[in-house]
């Protein structure tokens, strides 16, 4: 997209947010939304994808989704993984902050491997590695900045990685400070600063939609100009601070107050708009837009870094959760020292909220369809 003459942004296309057969399109890793009310129960939550357990009907519609390579053994593990997940996340609501890591870990691990069942099958037969282990830097003070985790060579963790986001992953052995992480999680980032004392590596985005207009269809994302001057950035500076999303998208001129950032535009044949629900998911999912589909904080947010090899939002939820795990099981006394330290937001905000989100989360990845609540 070329910069007009005098270094301005070009305008902004031609177009308004798009729709398929008079639904609206949503932008996400599924092309339509599906809405839970905001008092929805665990139970209510959890009933799209216990819908799909039914052995002979649940079989077929991931099949639709997934192709055959879901044969009768993959969606029995599949339903296993799903029944296990949903019993942890159920025994985790009545659990001090202390000690729910444990079972939702444990929810987290059976979801991702029956996300993993649907998107490859074969990496969830026979006995399913971790991926990850506890590096715990032991000193003679201890610190949270101790706490560490390492990337094994295979495992969820990767593979979970693999499928989601840019598809990027660190090499074996490769060491994770959650101290590093913590800024990165889109689940807290509304309290992050008041509870660290410094801001997110992340910035909510006002909208992320789909446009389109002369047989072409886009990103459309507006940011609030004043929460960019808060956190010292302008409009033209955020593309170059979050390299992931200004590879991806660029600034525009347009009518709003907000500032504006397209994508490239995707032509289409005819009226077959949904022809490019991929190229749309790739775009969202590879430009690293961080989604909060629970009822806390923005609902997106954009990633600040100039690297361009970074984990999925799943990935890194999936790597506190293990390692917030592992504080629980083998160094209880770590979890008690960190009680009246700003580093407990983890376990009292972070991983209920964190629960939710993953669920939905990869929901809509399973099912291919943006699933939140309202």
């Amino acid at each position: 997209m070329p910069r007009s003459r005098g270094g301005a942004p070009p305008k902004a296309r031609d177009g308004r947010p798009a729709t398929n057969v008079g639904r609206p399109l949503s932008a996400g890793v599924g092309p339509h939304e599906r809405i839970l009310g905001s008092r929805s129960t665990a139970f209510e939550l959890w009933t799209p994808l216990r819908t799909l357990l039914v052995p002979e009907v649940g079989l077929s519609r991931l099949q639709r989704l997934w192709g055959s390579k879901v044969d009768g053994a993959a969606h029995a593990r599949f339903s296993a993984f799903i029944s296990q997940a949903e019993a942890f996340y159920v025994s985790a609501e009545g659990m001090p902050a202390e000690s729910r890591p444990l079972v939702a870990y444990y929810f987290a691990l059976n979801l991702a491997k029956a996300f993993l069942a649907c998107a490859d099958p074969a990496v969830t037969e026979g006995k399913v590695f971790h991926g990850l282990s506890d590096d715990f830097d032991r000193k003679s003070k201890y610190w949270f900045i101790h706490e560490r985790t390492k990337v094994t060579t295979k495992g969820v963790f990767r593979d979970l990685a693999r499928r989601t986001g840019l598809g990027y992953c660190y090499a074996q052995n490769h060491s994770l400070a959650i101290q590093k992480l913590a800024p990165y999680l889109a689940e807290t980032a509304d309290v992050y600063e008041d509870s660290v004392g410094e801001p997110p590596r992340l910035v909510p985005l006002e909208s992320v939609e789909v446009w389109s207009g002369g047989g072409h269809v886009w990103l459309r994302v507006e940011v609030d100009r004043g929460e960019l001057s808060r956190r010292s950035l302008g409009p033209q500076s955020l593309p170059e601070r979050a390299k992931l999303f200004g590879l991806r998208f660029k600034l525009v001129q347009s009518e709003r107050p907000t500032a504006s950032y397209e994508s490239d535009p995707l032509a289409y044949g005819g009226r077959q708009i949904l022809t490019k629900a991929d190229e749309l998911r790739d775009c969202f999912d590879h430009a690293l837009i961080h989604s909060n589909r629970g009822i806390a904080g923005a609902r997106h947010l954009v990633v600040i870094s100039d690297n361009t090899e970074l984990l999925s939002q799943e990935a890194v939820t999936f790597a506190v959760f293990h390692h917030l795990s592992s504080m629980v099981r083998y160094r209880p006394e770590q979890v008690a020292k960190l009680a009246d330290q700003k580093w407990f937001f983890l376990f009292s905000t972070w991983v209920p909220r964190a629960m939710e989100n993953f669920l939905l989360a990869l929901t809509s990845r399973i099912l291919r369809e943006e699933v939140r609540i309202q």
